[in-house]
């Protein structure tokens, strides 16, 4: 059985099925997509604490909230902003996942919130220049699933546009092109 953000296979329909108690220790969802509307679906539980995976490439200044069914994954900062509207705070994060605790439980428990950025420092971006060029800022040095390498500096030193274009997808890789047409005339 796989856990859908609604109807008969969401959380909440098969924790109804359980002895599972309305407000148990923990909820941990981890399923490299859906992660987000699964949560987000949960209505009628309320876990003392939340792990939820997040894709660690997407910004946390991003609010990104994958299409369902897709497979690429929430951004932090959407999960961030989900979690407090649940009533949860962000308590701690590792690598790829987000731990958060009730916020009516904090003293309770002894914990402290944290904002994201503190948790979990930002990566980096990608972005373009002016004059067309690809630029990347931040921790972001490779691809984590390809592992395919990105040669960059914190400053924002330029990769070499092949180097790009091994970690970007065919239908960005297009677009790359095309602005860069745009962009810089080519001589002659």
């Amino acid at each position: 059985m796989f856990v859908a953000p609604q109807g008969g296979n969401s959380l909440d329909a098969i924790l109804a099925g359980t002895a599972c108690p309305k407000e148990f220790d923990v909820l941990s969802i981890d399923i490299d997509s859906d992660d987000h509307a699964v949560w987000s679906g949960v209505a009628d539980y309320r876990p003392k604490i939340v792990i939820i995976e997040y894709n660690p490439t997407i910004p946390n200044s991003s609010d990104y909230v994958q299409p369902i069914g897709s497979y690429i994954g929430n951004s932090a900062g959407a999960l961030y902003k989900l979690g407090r509207e649940k009533g949860y705070d962000l308590i701690d994060a590792t690598e790829t996942n987000l731990i958060f605790c009730r916020t009516d439980l904090l003293d309770a428990f002894g914990l402290t919130a944290v904002d994201l950025d503190t948790a979990r420092p930002d990566v980096g971006h990608i972005f373009f220049g002016y004059d067309g060029s690809v630029r990347v800022t931040g921790r972001l040095t490779s691809n984590p699933w390809t592992g395919k390498s990105l040669h960059t500096t914190v400053t924002g030193q330029e990769p070499s546009l092949s180097e790009i274009r091994k970690l970007l997808s065919r239908k960005l890789r297009r677009l790359v092109r095309k602005l860069r047409a745009r962009l810089i005339p080519r001589a002659g």
